[in-house]
């Protein structure tokens, strides 16, 4: 009988120097790069709208959305689109580096140390062969979107 936990693949991709995985089940599409329409009155991690498949998709910078380099944004780059109960996201990333097999319930918990955007959009660490992977919360991004920078929110 093997004790190797049960896995489940993920989509490995780069912003910064930070590896984020992101489960391929709520992957629904991928894009080279798309075009953006600027949206106002938008939080900061909101690139703009595009044309997904005949649906109007919010394409949000996942840099800014994790925290990271928010004065920055990341306008150009590979989008992957994903669906979640909540509805349709597109995440614009710098690169996409392939397929992990991660076993999500032997996750490390998102250290008190780390940024609070990203301790709200993860669902913990993924630690194998000496590298680190933050592992990505679909339905927690597109939630806390409508949470940021609000000055009317109590």
């Amino acid at each position: 009988m093997s004790d190797a936990m049960p896995t489940t693949p993920h989509r490995i991709v780069t912003v910064d120097d930070t590896r984020i995985a992101i489960a391929e089940a709520c992957i629904v599409g991928t894009s080279d790069d798309v075009a953006t329409t600027s949206t106002p009155l938008t939080p900061r991690p909101v690139s703009g709208l595009t044309n997904h498949e005949g649906t109007a998709t919010v394409v949000v910078d996942l840099r800014a959305a994790v925290g990271l380099d928010e004065d920055e944004p990341l306008d150009a780059g590979p989008v992957l689109f994903i669906e979640t109960p909540e509805g349709r996201l597109g995440l614009r990333v710098q690169h996409i580096d392939g397929t992990a097999d991660i076993a999500t319930d032997a996750l490390q918990p998102t250290p008190m140390t780390m940024i609070p955007a990203a301790r709200r959009v993860l669902t913990g660490l993924h630690v194998a062969a000496g590298e680190v992977t933050a592992v990505l919360d679909p339905s927690a991004t597109l939630a806390t979107l409508g949470e940021a920078d609000d000055p009317f929110a109590s």
